[in-house]
């Protein structure tokens, strides 16, 4: 089984855009190959699991992190949750704004709504942190964020 595992991420890693050949600074860049990057980074980042020092996943963040700070069809709150959530980890910043990122691109209809878009974002994130699979390291703000999900009140925890 674990072979597999390895074989599927690799697989997936062979889809990757080559991320430094795909421009992001101007709002001229923002064509749908730069949209449909940024959208495969955030699915490869909330798909595989945190391994220090993979290149692809390194990648793929910086990626998203230029894609969103230029982006002039989304706008992107880093909420003060995720920070303490993440605590200096980022790996685990990779998988918060990769949530961020997915949450936008695939509800369009709200992606406007801040209070919507932040509970969908974390609730990918919170799924993600959840699966023992991914290897991330909990911390105290991380394992109460879980328990009010698990309890039906993150958007009470997240102040909604």
């Amino acid at each position: 089984m674990a072979a597999f595992a390895v074989l599927a991420v690799f697989s997936y890693a062979q889809d990757l855009p080559n991320f430094a050949a795909i421009p992001v600074d101007k709002k001229s860049d923002f064509d749908s190959t730069a949209n449909d990057a940024a959208l495969k980074a955030a699915n490869y980042l909330i798909s595989t699991p945190i391994e220090k020092n993979n290149a692809n996943r390194i990648d793929a963040g910086a990626f998203l992190i230029k894609w969103m700070t230029n982006s002039p069809d989304y706008s992107f709150n880093l909420e003060a949750e995720g920070g303490k959530a993440c605590k200096n980890n980022t790996d685990l910043l990779r998988v918060y704004i990769a949530a961020l990122t997915k949450s936008a691109m695939d509800n369009k209809a709200f992606a406007h709504d801040a209070k919507k878009m932040k509970l969908e974002s974390f609730k990918i994130f919170v799924a993600y942190c959840k699966n023992p699979a991914n290897n991330v390291k909990m911390n105290s703000d991380l394992k109460k964020m879980i328990e009010a999900n698990d309890k039906g009140e993150l958007e009470k925890y997240l102040k909604i």
